[in-house]
């Protein structure tokens, strides 16, 4: 049993939807301004390049475009160690590798120096590291080595991530 008069001025959701419609409007644009303001990533062109860039190691390369030194980033700079003559990689076996020492890096940039002093830690010239037993030697080298090359980059406009774009990320 209803009370007369119980379905005058009955609610509607109109009013919810128009609140729920304005929140997501206003909510829209905060982001797109925070968006212009800082959330954007710098553009940077892709271009196929064939060979290196003169005077730039693999290591710097992979910070410049991910703005974070990676794994792959240290295998590409023994690779590049390999090329200029300091480090000698042979397969003895079906994906076993063995890293032998060479000559030292000469005029190279102080993070290789490091990162081959690190590899190459108690290892005489001419004698090897198992690639599997070079583990804890390359986690040293992925530990010490970031700070050197983020410090060769020090403007924010030569980063691929700036500070106010994190910020906005998160």
């Amino acid at each position: 049993d209803l009370p007369n008069g119980y379905w005058t001025n009955p609610l509607d959701g109109r009013a919810f939807v128009m609140l729920a419609a304005g929140i997501a409007g206003v909510m829209t644009l905060v982001v797109f301004v925070m968006w212009l303001i800082g959330g954007r990533d710098p553009r940077t062109g892709r271009m196929k390049e064939t060979h290196p860039i003169e005077g730039i190691s693999p290591a710097e390369l992979g910070f410049i475009f991910d703005g974070k030194v990676t794994k792959r980033d240290i295998i590409a700079l023994l690779l590049y160690l390999g090329t200029k003559g300091c480090l000698r990689i042979s397969e003895y076996k079906p994906r076993k590798f063995r890293l032998y020492r060479l000559e030292d890096p000469k005029g190279e940039e102080k993070f290789i120096r490091n990162a081959y002093n690190i590899l190459c830690e108690n290892v005489y010239k001419g004698r090897y590291i198992e690639l599997e037993d070079a583990g804890p030697r390359l986690r040293r080298i992925l530990d010490t080595i970031p700070v050197d090359i983020e410090n060769g980059f020090p403007g924010n406009d030569m980063k691929a991530h700036t500070p106010m774009s994190k910020f906005f990320r998160i």
